[in-house]
């Protein structure tokens, strides 16, 4: 009676890391691959509390590629930049690649892949976008009395969406 209780357990604890595995298996082959032949677009909406924030000028760099299954690879201009942009699982984790990246940017003086001012509405754009991680730098502007700056930030392209 003993043997067939240890064998019914093992058979459980069996069967249990079988399921384990199949369902990680699963999640994992639920995400569809990176199109990384398409292209896409980036929209940015600028504004300070309710109210529109109009020409202010965005520069946008794409620092890296990405593969079909995720991953970043950095372009050449930022190899040595020292950004880690693949480990990036809280918000300090993409605000620090940004920083690292922008300072990479200013001290090598590298020129953006685009540079676009928003409009009256508070918005700018720019399409045609290869996929791939880019650098949204934001300058600091004077708009009467107020002087504002925006955080620089990552974006994907395209986004990653939540499950």
């Amino acid at each position: 009676m003993r043997n067939i209780l240890k064998i019914g357990k093992l058979s459980k604890k069996l069967l249990f890391s079988l399921l384990t595995v199949l369902v990680l298996t699963t999640n994992a082959l639920a995400s569809e691959p990176i199109e990384t032949e398409k292209n896409g677009s980036l929209t940015i909406e600028n504004f300070y509390g309710e109210q529109a924030l109009t020409g202010v000028s965005f520069s946008v760099y794409r620092v890296a590629e990405v593969s079909a299954n995720g991953w970043f690879t950095l372009l050449s201009a930022y190899e040595n930049s020292g950004a880690d942009v693949n480990n990036l699982t809280k918000a300090k984790d993409w605000q620090k690649a940004a920083n690292t990246l922008t300072a990479w940017v200013q001290t090598q003086k590298l020129p953006p892949d685009t540079r676009q001012a928003t409009n009256s509405k508070g918005i700018a754009s720019a399409s045609d976008l290869k996929t791939g991680l880019y650098l949204v730098i934001g300058e600091k502007t004077q708009i009467g009395k107020n002087v504002y700056t925006c955080s620089p930030s990552l974006v994907s392209i395209p986004e990653e969406k939540p499950e």
